[in-house]
């Protein structure tokens, strides 16, 4: 996962506690010293967010900096877990149809010879 998808994970994390608690994003931003423009930047994924403001954040949605830190932590392992699983089906996969090819090679070959042959034979009766 990229800093700027992690940031818009987080970014939207914090917008969707923000809105399940009908905090205004003005309000928000007053209370951990911030910007409305910063808030939303946060919101959006725009910005890297520091561990400073994370904390800041967690506490003022009354959230466990550390819990909503964990929570994100295991769906990074999930996503990184996810995504090797799929390059590595994807490997065996390339590696079947290899096998399948060399095991077939030759008959393909002399299937593509016949049917050239005829493409070529029938061009030139023409």
């Amino acid at each position: 996962m990229t800093n700027k998808n992690l940031s818009t994970e987080l970014g939207f994390k914090f917008r969707s506690l923000r809105e399940k608690l009908g905090i205004k994003q003005e309000d928000l931003a007053v209370q951990i010293g911030i910007s409305q423009a910063t808030l939303s930047k946060i919101e959006n994924g725009d910005v890297e967010v520091t561990l400073s403001r994370i904390e800041k954040l967690c506490n003022a949605l009354g959230i466990d900096t550390l819990d909503f830190l964990a929570t994100e932590a295991k769906m990074v392992t999930n996503n990184v877990f996810h995504n090797h699983n799929k390059v590595e089906t994807n490997i065996l996969n390339g590696n079947k149809v290899q096998n399948i090819y060399q095991l077939n090679k030759e008959d393909l070959q002399e299937m593509m010879a016949e049917f050239f042959n005829k493409v070529n034979n029938g061009n030139s009766k023409t």
